[in-house]
């Protein structure tokens, strides 16, 4: 458990972070790339400018985040809690995003280009 704390610019690239707690932690511009974050809790984080590409983030609890500007191309979100959560121009192209729950998320300038969406939240 990783509770508010703060790994700005962390290489954590293909790290198995699945079923981690991170809540309130500050992953702002962090390599997270290949990730595994299968079921982790990453509620009320801060990950602005963060490289999640092909990262797998399924079943995972982002909602409250700040992902502004981070970028998700090819990751995989299906079933991913992303409520509330701010991706802001966050480039999420050719991601899968299945079944992704967005409500009341903010998607403002957010790149969705050949990204497949189907049935969110």
């Amino acid at each position: 458990m990783l509770d508010c704390a703060n790994l700005t610019s962390a290489k954590l690239a293909n790290s198995d972070l699945s079923d981690a707690w991170l809540r309130n932690t500050k992953l702002d511009r962090a390599d997270l790339s290949f990730a595994n974050f299968r079921g982790a809790y990453v509620s009320g984080a801060s990950l602005r400018r963060t490289n999640l590409n092909v990262a797998r983030l399924s079943h995972a609890f982002f909602h409250t985040a700040d992902l502004s500007g981070a970028t998700f191309q090819f990751a995989k979100l299906d079933s991913t809690d992303l409520n509330g959560a701010k991706l802001r121009d966050a480039d999420l192209s050719l991601a899968d995003m299945w079944g992704m729950k967005l409500f009341n998320a903010d998607l403002t300038k957010a790149k969705l280009t050949f990204s497949i969406l189907v049935g969110p939240t």
